[in-house]
């Protein structure tokens, strides 16, 4: 009867964990509905943004890529078209696996020798590409 109760127990208390460990699960699937509920919303501009960023801004340096997004950026404001106000294309484009396992093999990790390798990889054409 003793190694009944004790087998109980164990799993009682291996019930509750479980309960426990569920209800922090639900609140991280909450947090990330709210950010695909954002993505959703935000969709079409991002995905405006990530395709001229993918076709157009690989032969510049970073300070004129900065300076064609925010114009960019500008532009789809003035016309209501909503986008995620952090907007960076590897986090709309990029596999952060992917990205790391770049990093890995001797990618710098900056901004911009990530966003080179997005280009690359991404792109349907020979990207020409300045690094210094």
């Amino acid at each position: 009867m003793t190694l009944k109760k004790e087998n109980n127990e164990v799993m009682l208390k291996r019930a509750e964990r479980l309960v426990e460990l569920l209800a922090l699960e639900s609140a991280r699937w909450r947090d990330a509905i709210e950010d695909l509920v954002k993505d959703k919303a935000n969709m079409v501009g991002n995905i405006v943004l990530a395709s001229g960023y993918i076709s157009y801004v690989g032969c510049f340096t970073k300070k004129y890529r900065t300076m064609l997004l925010n114009n960019w950026m500008s532009f789809l404001a003035r016309n209501n078209v909503k986008f995620s106000p952090d907007f960076n294309v590897a986090k709309i484009l990029g596999d952060p696996i992917i990205i790391r396992d770049w990093n890995i093999q001797g990618l710098p990790a900056d901004q911009l020798s990530v966003d080179n390798g997005i280009i690359a990889t991404k792109s349907k054409r020979w990207p020409l590409l300045i690094d210094p």
